[in-house]
């Protein structure tokens, strides 16, 4: 994915330099392995993984979900969607024990989601890779 093209859209013009670097930062080491793509919503990218069923969504990550709190991160990803492709209460352990205690994965009916400090974003990539994106086949 050439993340260039992604900053290009409308919705990234409004982004700080700083905002622009965290989601680079994340985006390329969310994909190390795995070409991703990448949509650019009002809340942030939102990753989807090429199978051969169709595309997986993955994740969604937001590096400014709270006005006034610039540190602050957010992800998310599906129950429903990632339950098909996976062992989901086995990855849910495991992504929360690469987490570690301190960030908390608070579960809804379909939506799962955490906030986090954005100097951890690089581990944070690094665990929903791991954890969700290398278990999806392709």
């Amino acid at each position: 994915m050439d993340l260039d093209r992604i900053f290009d859209h409308a919705l990234a013009a409004d982004w700080s330099p700083k905002t622009r670097a965290i989601y680079r930062d994340f985006s390329e080491r969310l994909m190390q392995r795995d070409a991703l793509t990448v949509k650019v919503g009002k809340g942030g990218l939102s990753y989807y993984k090429t199978t051969a069923g169709g595309p997986i969504f993955v994740c969604h990550f937001n590096a400014e979900p709270r006005g006034g709190n610039a540190d602050l991160g957010f992800a998310d990803f599906r129950r429903d969607t990632l339950e098909r492709v996976l062992d989901f209460p086995m990855m849910l352990a495991d992504l929360q024990a690469a987490l570690g205690p301190e960030i908390t994965i608070k579960p809804g009916n379909i939506w799962y989601s955490f906030h986090f400090p954005l100097a951890r974003r690089a581990e944070i990539a690094d665990a929903l890779r791991a954890q969700i994106i290398s278990q999806i086949a392709a």
